[in-house]
């Protein structure tokens, strides 16, 4: 198997954008903290694929996965209705 180099970038590395859905808003009018690691879990996603770990390519070829055993979420910023989600 072969996998890509990620070189220093200038910019942070975006696999998909997607704004925030109605689904995931509270009762304040923001996204909900469940969310966030949804949101994450999609990054993590694109990021896999991009360097050719993703999910279904390395079950296939080795008949495992890979899973995400520790999270630490930091909130920054209010994510509303609309507002883009990169990742």
């Amino acid at each position: 198997m072969t996998t890509k180099v990620i070189d220093a970038c200038q910019a942070p590395l975006e696999f998909s954008e997607q704004k925030v859905l109605p689904e995931w808003i509270d009762f304040n009018g923001h996204m909900n903290v469940a969310f966030y690691v949804k949101a994450f879990d999609h990054g993590v996603d694109g990021l896999t694929d991009y360097v050719d770990i993703g999910p279904q390519k390395v079950l296939r070829a080795r008949g495992t996965s890979t899973f995400t055993l520790e999270m630490h979420i930091n909130y920054l910023q209010e994510l509303h209705l609309g507002d883009p989600k990169r990742g």
